[in-house]
């Protein structure tokens, strides 16, 4: 067995900003399909920066760089909530 002492690439885009770009694509869903007046926006807005910059905060505390299924799973349903 080999062991290379390559680096792990790291991934390219992390979950908090997949986060908030599906909830902007939401977001835009919701206007074009019902209205979404400004402070739906505001609000929708709100939420998904304070959400990125806490679940970001949290994955960098926690050394992780990528989120688990569960993981996936619960900010599918956190960026449902914000929309």
């Amino acid at each position: 067995m080999t062991v290379s002492d390559r680096p792990i690439a790291t991934p390219s885009v992390d979950g908090p900003t997949v986060g908030m770009a599906v909830q902007f694509v939401l977001l835009g869903a919701l206007a074009a399909g019902v209205g979404l007046g400004a402070a739906g926006w505001l609000a929708g807005t709100a939420y998904a920066g304070v959400t990125w910059v806490v679940l970001s905060r949290a994955m960098r505390r926690s050394g992780m760089s990528l989120l688990g299924p569960a993981n996936q799973v619960t900010l599918a349903r956190a960026t449902l909530v914000g929309v």
